[in-house]
């Protein structure tokens, strides 16, 4: 009878050695796991996110129109993504897809039609759509007629249209922009073609919100005087501040452009200026 005691409780305490193992494991596999580092975007609120991320869209549209080369270069890149690593395509004869989205965009984006980015795009499709054949979109062999110059102006303009970098937030998790490695390689600076203003932007801040940009943005003494007004008068005074600067939100960039610093870089910087501009095309 001894035995037979001392045989459950050797047992018990085996199952609950075990348990306690697997309870560790489990404990080191969530203490391992990985969890990506929350967006700078978290704290912005949802219809902030849409409007910036919809304007920072338009902006890098309208930079890399200005860039025919490295149009051409991501959309040979995009096909070859297709040909070469196996993508999935659709079964019609040509399987490139493009969704352009302006209306969406200037709707959502806070300078709407009035902003320089969409403006600048604007001009360069009144400019292309007067080089269009008649009845092109019934033939396609009228394109055969354009020469290469028209040819790549039309596909600079297309690939541009394509970005699309609005940042969503689901279930508390906010999209990381899809647009910080492109705007890299662009050169891109976003007060190129936006200002952050009272109505367009600081507006939509919280006080304290208003307060963290003039402290982001070096302004120290302007952040105190905004803690003691109200929320619409810092906004002004934000504005002030930052209109002869090239200030950004940290949630609205990617890393700062590389300087070329070797006559290869100054070179290929001379020659899309130079040669593939649209303008300039034209």
């Amino acid at each position: 009878m001894e035995t037979e005691e001392s045989s459950d409780t050797e047992q018990q305490e085996e199952l609950r050695g075990a348990s306690q193992e697997n309870d560790a494991e489990t404990s080191g596999a969530s203490r391992f796991e990985y969890q990506s580092p929350p967006d700078a975007a978290e704290g912005i609120s949802l219809p902030l996110l849409t409007k910036m991320s919809s304007e920072r869209t338009l902006a890098v549209q309208a930079a890399l129109m200005q860039q025919q080369k490295k149009a051409i270069a991501l959309l040979t890149w995009q096909l070859c993504r297709s040909v070469f690593s196996g993508g999935y395509t659709r079964s019609r004869p040509f399987r490139i897809s493009l969704t352009e989205s302006h209306s969406t965009l200037t709707g959502n984006a806070p300078s709407g039609e009035d902003g320089a980015a969409f403006l600048a795009l604007t001009e360069e499709r009144i400019r292309l759509e007067a080089l269009l054949p008649h009845e092109w979109a019934e033939d396609f062999t009228t394109f055969f007629t354009l020469n290469g110059e028209t040819l790549m102006a039309l596909m600079t303009f297309c690939v541009a249209c394509s970005v699309d970098g609005v940042q969503t937030r689901e279930s508390g998790h906010t999209s990381r922009s899809q647009l910080t490695e492109l705007e890299a390689a662009l050169g891109f600076h976003l007060r190129d073609w936006w200002h952050p203003t009272k109505a367009g932007f600081f507006a939509d801040l919280k006080h304290a919100q208003i307060i963290d940009a003039l402290n982001e943005a070096g302004f120290t003494g302007a952040a105190r005087d905004a803690e003691k007004m109200k929320k619409g008068d810092a906004a002004e005074l934000a504005e002030d501040r930052m209109r002869d600067t090239r200030w950004v939100p940290a949630w609205m960039k990617g890393k700062e452009p590389e300087k070329a610093t070797d006559d290869a870089a100054a070179s290929e910087a001379d020659s899309d200026s130079d040669n593939n501009d649209p303008a300039h095309a034209a």
